[in-house]
This record gives structure tokens, C-alpha cells and sequence, in this order.
């Protein structure tokens, strides 16, 4: 693991890119470095500067602020739905692929009909169908109903990935032994099984964070979104009217916010699946420099 993230390699970096967009959202949500993102600090459309790196908006609101603070968001909303979706996932596809029957059939049958439907038209729904509802006491307006929507569509390909992996894995000769010295089938799936699954979550759980950055964004844009809240896709959408002016420092931000995020993610991801890979020798690990 030291090797694969060590100092001055790529992954290294990109892990570094990680944390720094983590510790934003984290201390986006405590309101540092200024929670007032309302506030006009500058003229209407000021290009970037070294007093405003990345100019203000029509407003005159700093977007280097609203960049920041829109990571507390959209990584929050990515992060969180992607753990939502690839734990249904995992589940779903353990339970379908080891006991098989009709587990199996009922999740096949789950899966099938789940992608029938267009994703796009069932995020939406979903999502405007749970920004009306309260849980406990608590709105799932804005953000939470955005998180739901994403994590309860986005689990399909997960569990069909780790179904898939469950019936290759039932085939192996340990499993065959463990299974013919009478050991627990719960305990072969958690003990032995699920270990072989470490770099695949880990893959699925990158992709997911990655893809669903973009899915946010896009909920964001059509105005799904906190509306009291800057997020990378209501800077998006603002910017789609600013760019008719030549004023183009706001999308800028935004697109460089998500592209990193997202690059950095899909790195890191692959170089934890080459380190825990447990199929593939020393020798048989690429060198990532």
C-alpha cells in the first residue's frame, strides 16, 4: 500500500486531490473560510484577480467562495449516494450469487425491470417524488431526497457485477473445501468470499462517486438542488447565461472543480484495485509511477 501511494507518484497526488476536496466539503458544512456566500465582495463580472481568483458573479459573489463551499454538496451528495448504492449493491448481489434459487430470481427479475427503465427519467422522478416527503420529522428537500434518489437507482450494475463474482467464486476449490468440511455458509461468504470482493467494491465504490458527480451536477442544473446552498451544478447553470456575456470564469471553475474531482477519484480507485487485487501477484502489479 506504501509503495502504491507513495510520496511523488501519481496516485500519491491524486490521493492528496481527494482529501483536499474531503476536508472542503468538511469544513464547507462548519462555514469556513466564509459561510456567507451571498455576500458581494466585488463589482458585477470582475475577472479573476489575485484579490478574486476566479472573478464574481453577476451579483458581485466571490465564485472561488462558492466553488469551495459547493464541494460540501456535490462530494457530499456523490460520496453519500455511491456508499448508499454499492452497499445495496454488494448485499443484493452476495445474497443472489452464493444461495442462488429464489433469492436469485427475485433480485434478476429486481434488476431487469429496474433497467427497463430509462435512468435518467427514474433519478428525476425519484427525486422529485422524495424532495416532498418528511422522514422523521426531517425534510428530504434539496439534498437528502438527491442522495436517496441516487443511491436506491444507482445500485443495479453493482449487484450484477458482484452476482456474477459470488457464482465464479462458489466454483473455486477453497470454497468447495470449506463447504465439504461442513463450515457455515454465512461464514464461507463473510470469511473467505467477501475478501475477494475488497477490490471490486473499491473500483465500484470510485466509479460510482465519479459518475454520480455528474448525475448531481445535472440534478443540480435542472434546479433539484438545495436552493440555499451553492453546488457545482447551479454555478453550471448560472454560467449558462453568463457565457452569452464572454463572461466564462464561473463555468470555468465549476467544469475544473468536477473534472478534478472525478479524475482524481478514477486514480485512486484503480490503484487501490491493483494494491488488494488479491489474484495478482507482486510481479503482476503494475508500476505506477
Amino acid at each position: 500500500m506504501r509503495q502504491v501511494f507513495r510520496p511523488g507518484g501519481w496516485p500519491g497526488v491524486m490521493l492528496l486531490v481527494v482529501l483536499v476536496y474531503l476536508t472542503a466539503a468538511m469544513l464547507g458544512s462548519l462555514g469556513w473560510p466564509d459561510n456567507d456566500w451571498t455576500r458581494r465582495v466585488g463589482p458585477s463580472f470582475a475577472p479573476p484577480s489575485w484579490e478574486h481568483w476566479f472573478g464574481t458573479d453577476r451579483l458581485g459573489r466571490s465564485v472561488a467562495v462558492k466553488a469551495w463551499l459547493g464541494a460540501r454538496v456535490s462530494v457530499i451528495i456523490s460520496c453519500g449516494g455511491a456508499a448508499l448504492a454499492v452497499g445495496a449493491g454488494v448485499l443484493l448481489g452476495m445474497l443472489a450469487g452464493w444461495w442462488r434459487g429464489w433469492v436469485d430470481a427475485m433480485v434478476i427479475w429486481l434488476c431487469t425491470t429496474l433497467s427497463t427503465v430509462p435512468r435518467l427519467m427514474l433519478l428525476l422522478a425519484l427525486a422529485l417524488l422524495l424532495r416532498e416527503q418528511t422522514v422523521f420529522g426531517v425534510s428530504l428537500y434539496g439534498a437528502p431526497s438527491m442522495l436517496l434518489a441516487l443511491g436506491l437507482t444507482g445500485w443495479v450494475g453493482t449487484c450484477q457485477v458482484v452476482r456474477a463474482e459470488m457464482i465464479k467464486l462458489g466454483t473455486l476449490n477453497f470454497i468447495t473445501a470449506a463447504r465439504a468440511l461442513g463450515a457455515n455458509g454465512f461464514d464461507i461468504a463473510r470469511r473467505h468470499a467477501l475478501p475477494h470482493l475488497t477490490h471490486l467494491i473499491l473500483v465500484e465504490f470510485g466509479l460510482k462517486v465519479a459518475g454520480f458527480i455528474g448525475a448531481e451536477v445535472s440534478l443540480s442544473f435542472l434546479g433539484l438542488g438545495p436552493a440555499d446552498q451553492p453546488s457545482w451544478g447551479t454555478m453550471l447553470e448560472e454560467a449558462r447565461i453568463e457565457t452569452a456575456q464572454h463572461v466564462w470564469w464561473q463555468m470555468t471553475a465549476a467544469f475544473a472543480a468536477v473534472f478534478l474531482f472525478s479524475l482524481a477519484v478514477h486514480e485512486v480507485s484503480d490503484a487501490l484495485r491493483d494494491a488488494l487485487d488479491p489474484r495478482m501477484s507482486p510481479e503482476e502489479k503494475p508500476e505506477r509511477q
